[in-house]
């Protein structure tokens, strides 16, 4: 079983960085939007939290630290492609002062709740950005002097 691992930043509005796929018929959910992450590299990766930095990273140029990274959510789903997939999504704060950049699909961009519904999202995905958008509710980020 392959093993994906994501990771949403979140704004406190409850805005949440997604990530715009390649539209190519060869990838899996062709233009659709969704969390930000990557399959485990069974070699290299140490531990999931450092493979959702890692793919944070590559495809945002964003870092975050690893004590920032929090558990959101763990499903096992199987895709269109008949592929079993182990889904362990994170959450991080974002801080306000680094720029995110598009280094892998059409566009990564932070997505406000009211157009969530007007989106294209990738399997199961909408759910990883619903309860990410609640964390500004049962979580609020902490408020620094």
């Amino acid at each position: 079983m392959r093993q994906y691992v994501g990771i949403v930043l979140i704004k406190p509005d409850g805005s949440v960085l997604g990530q715009h796929r390649d539209n190519k018929p060869d990838i899996l959910g062709p233009d659709t939007w969704c969390v930000i992450g990557g399959a485990k590299d069974h070699i290299n990766d140490k531990d999931l939290k450092t493979v959702a930095m890692r793919e944070l990273m590559e495809e945002a140029g964003y870092i975050v630290p690893l004590k920032d990274l929090r558990f959101l959510a763990h499903d096992n789903y199987t895709t269109e492609k008949g592929t079993p997939v182990q889904r362990t999504i994170f959450w991080a704060w974002y801080d306000g002062v680094q720029q995110t950049e598009c280094h892998e699909g059409q566009e990564i961009r932070f997505i406000n709740p009211s157009e969530l519904n007007q989106l294209k999202i990738y399997t199961g995905h909408e759910g990883f950005f619903h309860k990410a958008m609640e964390k500004v509710f049962t979580n609020p980020p902490e408020r620094k002097s």
